[in-house]
């Protein structure tokens, strides 16, 4: 039984991201079931269903990662710019 990756303390785009890793998982193990009966066709249909959905979470990934890397930037130059202030003791 597929355990249900509805849960309501993550983000839509969170939850967007994890059906998406069910479903390539999903596909990924169908296509391994094919082969081990030694249906060619059906494993092939599975692995060329993989390749958009891959390219689909690499994209939003990628895109998550640098908007972390921007919030990291924006706090380090705020940490600077604090550092050539003079502060009070």
């Amino acid at each position: 039984m597929e355990p249900n990756n509805q849960d309501f303390s993550v983000s839509e785009d969170q939850q967007a991201l994890l059906e998406m890793a069910s479903e390539l998982r999903r596909l990924a193990n169908s296509a391994f079931r094919e082969a081990r009966k030694g249906q060619s066709l059906p494993c092939l249909s599975n692995l060329v269903a993989m390749k958009p959905l891959h390219s689909m979470l690499i994209s939003r990934l990628a895109s998550r990662f640098d908007a972390d890397r921007e919030d990291a930037d924006a706090v380090l130059d705020e940490v600077e710019s604090d550092r050539s202030q003079p502060g009070y003791l």
